[in-house]
């Protein structure tokens, strides 16, 4: 009679990763060199003793077979991983996993390491969160030449500060109200939020901000665009830089500003030593994703992010 249970993941669980991560090496349906199950087990094992991961490893007749788990590093924006070794335990686990978030309102991105991701996407979206596919893309550097500008015509790029966090919000907000590429997300349900989100931004909750490229754009005196970047470890490097948010106000679009903008913010991050900028675009987004790709960015990493939508 087959045994299956399910044990809150501990410091003790940690020898039984080994045949977990073997299996994922030896199934993994990409390019072999992007997963090491050596890396998989030195890094998860140390995740799991520091207790910054909250999961569940699945057992069957007391051999390991599935782990997944949670951890939230920046605030209540998180990940959830799930692997199962024997198909079928995807949508149990990923239950058991889901269980433990008992405030509902984060947003999470799947991470899974086999060929199963559907099923697992199919199991968060039953507890009730909505989905949204979203793809991320780099820049990198040098750049030669610098983007070239043009003549400003009106336009102003000042550095967006501390300071102006309620700027960003009145701008940040209803541009995500118009292109509908956040409405999982609570942070951008109401001005009051965003707000709070942005004010988390400039205390540090991505990383620290960069100045050089966080930046706000007048047009004629009036503000009508910011772009904040923070610094975050990434890709094997201790920084790079991320495009956190960039938004114009609804009624100046089509006008080229967010253009303008992302090339003054790139052209003034050469001068510091970061080699990729990043940015996750959202797939209802279309004109962005074309923006950016004009500007080189080159995309290479789709995912799914879950948010409450009540």
């Amino acid at each position: 009679m087959t045994k299956l249970t399910y044990q809150r993941l501990s410091a003790s669980h940690i020898q039984h990763l080994h045949p977990i991560a073997a299996h994922i090496e030896k199934h993994w349906p990409h390019n072999p060199d992007d997963f090491k199950a050596a890396f998989f087990v030195e890094n998860t094992g140390k995740a799991i003793a520091e207790g910054k991961l909250d999961g569940y490893m699945l057992f069957k007749n007391d051999s390991p077979i599935g782990i997944g788990w949670v951890e939230f590093s920046f605030g209540r924006y998180g990940l959830i991983s799930c692997y199962t070794c024997d198909l079928g335990f995807e949508r149990t686990l990923a239950r058991y996993v889901l269980e433990l978030v008992e405030n509902k309102d984060v947003v999470l991105e799947l991470i899974h390491f086999g060929e199963t991701g559907d099923v697992y996407r199919d199991a968060i979206k039953n507890q009730g969160f909505m989905e949204q596919k979203r793809e991320r893309l780099y820049f990198e550097y040098p750049i030669e030449p610098l983007f070239e500008l043009g003549p400003p015509n009106g336009k102003a790029i000042t550095p967006l500060t501390k300071e102006h966090t309620s700027l960003s919000s009145d701008i940040s907000f209803p541009a995500h109200q118009s292109s509908q590429d956040l409405k999982y997300n609570s942070d951008f349900f109401t001005l009051e939020k965003r707000s709070a989100l942005e004010k988390d931004i400039f205390n540090g909750m991505f990383g620290e901000i960069i100045p050089e490229g966080t930046l706000k754009l007048e047009v004629d005196g009036v503000p009508v665009g910011i772009c904040t970047i923070t610094g975050l470890p990434a890709w094997g490097y201790d920084k790079i830089g991320w495009v956190t948010d960039i938004s114009i106000l609804p009624e100046y679009h089509g006008k080229g500003y967010g253009k303008y903008m992302l090339k003054a913010s790139l052209n003034a991050m050469s001068s510091i030593d970061i080699p990729y900028v990043g940015l996750a675009v959202s797939d209802n987004n279309p004109i962005a994703r074309k923006l950016y790709e004009k500007l080189g960015f080159v995309p290479f990493q789709t995912f799914y992010e879950y948010g409450n939508p009540d």
